[in-house]
């Protein structure tokens, strides 16, 4: 037994039903979830794009190197995947990031009040 310490049970996200908005407790991202495992997120994952190759000369010799990167300031729609302590994103360019997840125990296992991706606390905004 361990004195002045609290252990609290964390939800693992199996079986949890996600619904509403959730906004980071450090910065400005956020994520949304929507019915049939869908959400948008902004901040979470970058939402950027490639402007592809590029070709340079320097003197006689060409060289080809990779294009810039357009990063938006605009939410990233796709779907998402939820269970044993983790979280994957499914995103249109078929990347699938994944993440720790937890969440606060809820007692009908809907909607809980915070969530924690990667250890950073999302809350609950509606």
């Amino acid at each position: 037994m361990a004195v002045g310490l609290t252990y609290v049970l964390l939800d693992s996200g199996d079986g949890l039903s996600l619904q509403g908005s959730y906004r980071s407790t450090k910065d400005n991202s956020f994520i949304t979830f929507l019915p049939g495992s869908t959400m948008n997120q902004q901040g979470i994952v970058a939402n950027c794009v490639s402007s592809g190759p590029r070709f340079s000369y320097s003197g006689s010799v060409p060289s080809m190197g990779s294009g810039g990167r357009l990063c938006l300031d605009r939410p990233v729609a796709g779907g998402y995947r939820l269970g044993s302590y983790t979280i994957q994103f499914v995103l249109p360019d078929s990347t699938t990031p994944t993440f720790s997840f937890w969440a606060d125990l809820t007692q009908n296992r809907v909607n809980p009040p915070a969530l924690y991706l990667n250890g950073v606390k999302f809350v609950l905004a509606n």
